[in-house]
């Protein structure tokens, strides 16, 4: 039987880290013990979320029908709900910036202000021609992909984003990443580059065809890490934007719902399997590390203080504390 380490307690489950496997075991009904990569704490609020966002001690779930709920995660090992804002669409994915949340509802760009979380407001909605699915960020920029379009907004004033370029899209977008001066669309068949320059008007650049259904994306380094469904972790080297290339990946883990990144490792929001740890020291050849089992499907996912906020369908929000690097 291998063994387990660090076992402590904190919050929500009992998981045991294998040193000899890389597994961790499920989690034991009614404990409240955590290890070294546990879950540390749970909010069965905002069920079905399908996306997640940080900003300091808050989270952000977008969940669908039943809109933005904003959680207290300052006690990774109890989060509290704070404040619910309902809206006219179904909400489906979210983006927190200091006090200001995002969130795409398939109706409109909604921002929000959570400066007093416990009554969130709506400071503007910004329509578009098309239903809001997707959205990335960089420090100047928003970036929203619709039906019909890629968006690109200013942040200047943070509650007031300014439309300030936009192409047309091919087909509907399931999600965006972006790395420096590069956005990165997923839509039904394959991944898009699109250049974008520091006015934000975008040119899209080359595109690859790639298997599965993508629903969530990171990049860095001229790399994009794909989440293609049941097709795995697939590594898209984009350092020539006008030919970009599937360069590596992995079908281990099963499903693959989210993905980011954190120093030499990817964590992918892997369905019925829970949490997945992937070691990217290789880049282009991920290997699967570690198992963190969670109730549910887990779909979405946030890294942000060395956690990670893993939204599974059906049972709200769950934190992870993540054990340090390396993983053996």
């Amino acid at each position: 039987m291998p063994r387990a380490r660090g076992l402590t307690v904190a919050g929500a489950l009992l998981v045991m880290w294998s040193t000899a496997t890389g597994h961790v075991t499920p989690p034991i009904s009614g404990s409240v013990l955590n290890s070294s990569s546990h879950a540390s704490g749970a909010s069965r609020q905002g069920l079905n979320a399908s996306g997640v966002a940080v900003s300091g001690s808050l989270a952000f779930l977008a969940t669908r029908a039943t809109g933005l709920q904003i959680l207290d995660v300052a006690d990774p090992g109890r989060p509290q709900r704070l404040g619910l804002l309902m809206t006219r669409g179904e909400a489906v994915q979210v983006l927190a910036r200091g006090r200001y949340a995002y969130l795409a509802d398939l109706m409109s760009l909604v921002v929000v202000d959570a400066a007093d979380p416990r009554r969130p407001r709506v400071v503007a909605e910004i329509r578009t021609t098309g239903h809001p699915l997707a959205l990335a960020a960089s420090a100047e920029h928003l970036y929203l992909a619709d039906l019909d379009a890629l968006h690109v907004l200013d942040l200047v004033d943070p509650a007031r984003p300014r439309e300030v370029g936009s192409c047309a899209l091919a087909s509907p977008v399931h999600a965006v990443a972006r790395d420096g001066g590069r956005v990165y669309l997923a839509d039904e068949s394959g991944l898009q580059v699109v250049e974008v320059n520091q006015s934000g008007a975008p040119r899209p650049r080359g595109r690859v065809e790639l298997p599965g259904h993508i629903a969530g994306m990171a990049a860095r380094d001229g790399l994009v890490f794909v989440a293609s469904g049941t097709a795995g972790l697939l590594v898209v080297d984009v350092r020539d934007p006008d030919d970009p290339y599937l360069a590596g990946g992995t079908g281990a883990g099963g499903m693959m719902n989210d993905v980011r990144l954190a120093g030499a490792r990817a964590l992918v929001a892997g369905g019925d399997d829970g949490l997945l740890l992937l070691d990217i020291s290789r880049p282009t050849r991920p290997v699967l590390a570690a198992t963190i089992p969670l109730p549910g499907h887990a779909r979405a996912l946030e890294v942000a203080g060395g956690r990670a906020y893993v939204a599974p369908l059906g049972t709200g929000l769950r934190v992870v504390s993540l054990p340090p690097a390396p993983l053996s």
